[in-house]
């Protein structure tokens, strides 16, 4: 099989103990059949121990200490079943993570998520514009995906024009959300309509002709769409709705069962910040200009939402809300940054922005019941229009 990754993907190292969070707290863990039925054959005292955390109930898992560790984690932060069974033995969900795969015919996708703290810090930091290593991995094909190869391929395309737009450089970050969002609003609507060709004429119109796709270019065409839609959004009274738009998405995530204290913490700290428009649309300019030299983070952010779910638009041909998880990711963590910012003498640390990030990726990203919610979501509440968070992302 053809085998995808971020560039950055084999400078990742698990830290082990010295890690200042654990993947073995708070997540329910799912054991995999083979897994299964292999920790049901082993004897003795751990045995005995390892049969009495596994449930059925909805499928195997283990069942989490009262205050939802891992069972296996041990007080020096390590891992029991590693120790006693050897790592070859770990179940699928512990031996991949942070990694995570996506397969496509015969190409098979590996990237790592935001959720940990230390994939976190290293795509944070990432120097350049980040890309992407294509090889061979000699591995036979696992599987045929029932997928539309047409509509497929055409995604890919898209997918390359959507990294062109995302890092782009000769635009603003709150630029070039808006135009992804602007591109994908198009896309959908020619998805819709089973109108493939007119893909294609979208991703000229938003790629820069005859250059490198990662080319930091104006174009006739961007600087005509960015006009457009400045006229629209990027108005007084568009950042009075921006306001009163942000509380009404912060009451969603309030109201999402959280498994740490901390995310909700942070948007209990954003709603005591900013008591008022005038002082939130102040605060969040000064913020932009103290952040500028530091966007490539949230660039590096959306980069990292199109390479994870772009391509699943192959499957059920909602690629709006696709763009919509990333670009609704981006919103949050810049609103939690200017907060966090706001209360902290005016600085965000390098620590602060990786806190954030993995916190708002563990809790949305790793929580099915959470992700489910959000997705549905994206395409029926009036808070997710494209409206709305174009207001978001582009007024001050």
């Amino acid at each position: 099989m053809k085998l995808k990754v971020p560039d950055y993907y084999s400078r990742f190292k698990c830290i082990d103990k010295d890690c200042t969070d654990s993947c073995c707290a708070g997540w329910e863990v799912d054991v995999d059949e083979e897994s299964y039925r292999y920790y049901e054959t082993v004897t003795g005292e751990f045995g005995d121990r390892l049969h009495s955390v596994m449930s059925r109930d909805g499928g195997c898992h283990f069942i989490l200490k009262p205050n939802k560790d891992c069972p296996f984690l041990n007080k020096t932060g390590l891992c029991d079943l590693f120790t006693e069974l050897g790592e070859d033995k770990l179940c699928e969900t512990c031996a991949m993570y942070p990694r995570f795969v996506e397969e496509y015919g015969s190409v098979r996708e590996m990237g790592i998520a935001f959720s940990c703290k230390t994939a976190a810090e290293l795509i944070l930091t990432y120097e350049g514009k980040a890309g992407f290593v294509t090889s061979e991995d000699g591995k036979p094909l696992s599987s045929y995906n029932d997928i539309n190869p047409q509509l497929y391929f055409a995604l890919c395309e898209a997918r390359t024009t959507a990294y062109a737009l995302v890092q782009n450089r000769a635009y603003s970050v709150k630029e070039r959300i808006a135009l992804l969002l602007d591109y994908a609003d198009k896309l959908q609507h020619s998805m819709n309509g089973h109108r493939l060709s007119n893909m294609m004429e979208h991703n000229k119109r938003y790629s820069v002709a005859d250059a490198d796709k990662y080319a930091d270019m104006r174009s006739e065409e961007l600087d005509k769409a960015c006009r457009r839609l400045k006229r629209k959004y990027h108005t007084e009274e568009n950042s009075q709705e921006r306001y009163r738009h942000m509380q009404k998405l912060l009451d969603i995530f309030d109201g999402l069962e959280m498994v740490k204290d901390a995310f909700p913490k942070f948007i209990e700290n954003d709603r005591k910040t900013f008591n008022n428009m005038s002082e939130y649309t102040q605060t969040c300019r000064e913020f932009d200009a103290y952040y500028e030299d530091r966007e490539y983070e949230f660039e590096h952010i959306m980069v990292y939402y199109i390479f994870r779910y772009f391509l699943k638009a192959v499957y059920d041909e909602d690629l709006l809300g696709k763009v919509k998880l990333g670009v609704v990711g981006y919103i949050m963590v810049r609103e939690m940054d200017v907060a966090w910012w706001a209360q902290n003498k005016k600085m965000l640390t390098l620590r602060d922005q990786i806190e954030i990030t993995h916190l708002y990726s563990r809790e949305v990203e790793h929580s099915d019941e959470n992700f489910a919610i959000l997705e549905e979501m994206y395409g029926t509440h009036e808070v997710f229009s494209v409206d709305n968070l174009m207001t978001a992302a582009l007024a001050d």
